[in-house]
């Protein structure tokens, strides 16, 4: 479960609602969400209440217009004032979902709520395993995101996957990675913070490592 009430980063919001960055941003910009729900004051922050929200509006988008999908959150808020409470809605999020309260009637549409929970739990347990997982250290590394207890840098782990190695590769060439879960946390880490700025050589995230030598290959045309 997740241990705060706000998310900070519009890129952590976008996994655990399962969204494009544009579309958290539209979250905002549209004035889809009740202002309770997010904070600009230092960046885009929100709640867990606003996950829940924005992976249903978004997933019905080809199902409800806007007017009905912002009725039917409308609604649900005012069924559930706890949503808008910032201190206890993650208890109340997390709980069983299959109460009436959940349960949105309009004209001819039912609809529950509830459905839209399960995935944001699953994302949820995800993302604090990873947080779990991984550490920072100016001392170790440069201050580059490491799995704890070792000088493993998670961006290597990932763009080692990213290439191609397979997870007993991997785990083969660092024992400490013992688990495949681990590999999967580096490749989510690095979803959610993408390197800014003009790519790091190699030698920069791994700072222990040497260059033994250089060689050119001259490309001969088919």
């Amino acid at each position: 479960m997740i241990r705060r009430s706000y998310y900070t980063g519009v890129a952590e919001i976008g996994y655990l609602a399962n969204i494009s960055e544009r579309d958290v941003n539209r979250l905002v910009e549209e004035e889809i969400l009740p202002t309770e729900l997010f904070d600009k004051q230092e960046g885009r922050r929100f709640t867990l209440s606003a996950c829940i929200l924005a992976n249903f509006y978004f997933k019905e988008k080809d199902n409800l217009s806007k007017k009905m999908r912002l009725k039917v959150m409308n609604t649900l808020i005012k069924n559930n004032p706890q949503l808008l409470n910032r201190e206890n809605v993650e208890t109340f999020l997390f709980k069983a979902t299959t109460n009436d309260g959940w349960m949105v009637q309009l004209d001819n549409l039912c609809l529950d709520m509830g459905k839209y929970i399960n995935p944001i739990k699953e994302r949820c347990k995800n993302y604090q395993e990873m947080n779990d997982a991984i550490t920072f250290d100016e001392d170790v590394m440069n201050g580059e995101p490491i799995f704890k207890g070792t000088r493993i840098l998670v961006r290597t782990i990932a763009s080692l996957s990213k290439s191609g190695m397979s997870n007993k590769q991997i785990r083969k060439n660092y024992p400490a990675i013992k688990m495949d879960e681990m590999i999967s946390y580096a490749k989510l880490w690095v979803e959610i913070n993408p390197l800014k700025g003009r790519p790091k050589k190699f030698t920069d995230l791994n700072p222990d490592w040497k260059l033994i030598s250089k060689s050119k290959v001259d490309l001969i045309d088919a």
